[in-house]
């Protein structure tokens, strides 16, 4: 499971980790946003999140946490992306 704030490399860091262990890949994005932008009703995702979950063997990037318990239990790994944010403005 890899979460971490936006922009931290969740999306890269999955496709990598899925990749060299061979795993089926889930983003949590795909699952609760529909086609034009509309989000899934919560009973919805959370049965989308369940079935991801439920695999053998996964890798599921995104925060989404009225989804966590769902996913945490059934988690051998858990990655947190926590990398400052730079400004790249002028003090």
């Amino acid at each position: 499971m890899i979460i971490g704030p936006c922009g931290a490399g969740k999306s890269t860091g999955a496709h990598q980790v899925a990749r060299l262990f061979d795993l089926p890949l889930t983003h949590m994005d795909k699952l609760n946003w529909k086609p034009g932008w509309v989000e899934s009703e919560s009973e919805e995702l959370r049965a989308k999140v369940a079935a991801a979950a439920a695999q053998d063997r996964w890798v599921i990037e995104g925060n989404y946490g009225g989804t966590m318990e769902l996913r945490l239990p059934r988690a051998d790994l858990i990655l947190y992306l926590d990398y400052p944010i730079r400004c790249a403005c002028s003090a």
